[in-house]
């Protein structure tokens, strides 16, 4: 039996794979907290020059299709900006993806896509 795993792709893009009892400790929450502070007004977020809002939008959508997927945090476009559409402006988010679901045929490639963006799935 594989144990669940989430498995992120961190700004530094790479990924980790975190065990389930990081919710149970408050590690997750915590996360969730740092990310609501970064905004655009102190430059701690910008745009994604590289992806587009639609096609991280995309990708989180191709990720929730996996069983046992979940938005953990953010999932929304950044609200009240100026940035052009051909950028990308999403809140910091987080998908989880239980592991034995990564290792499926067609899973590892999706889960593991680099999108150079405040992305983690």
């Amino acid at each position: 039996m594989v144990a669940d795993c989430y498995t992120i792709t961190t700004p530094g893009h790479c990924v980790v794979l975190e065990p389930m009892n990081w919710s149970s400790s408050g590690l997750l929450e915590k996360m969730k907290k740092l990310s609501e502070r970064r905004k655009l007004e102190d430059l701690t977020i910008g745009p994604v020059l590289t992806v587009t809002t639609e096609a991280m939008i995309e990708h989180m959508h191709n990720l929730l299709k996996i069983p046992g997927s979940k938005v953990l945090f953010g999932g929304e476009p950044l609200a009240n900006h100026s940035i052009p559409k051909i950028y990308g402006a999403m809140k910091p988010t987080a998908v989880f993806v239980p592991l034995e679901e990564i290792l499926k045929s067609g899973n590892f490639e999706l889960v593991t896509k680099e999108i150079f963006g405040p992305f983690q799935s």
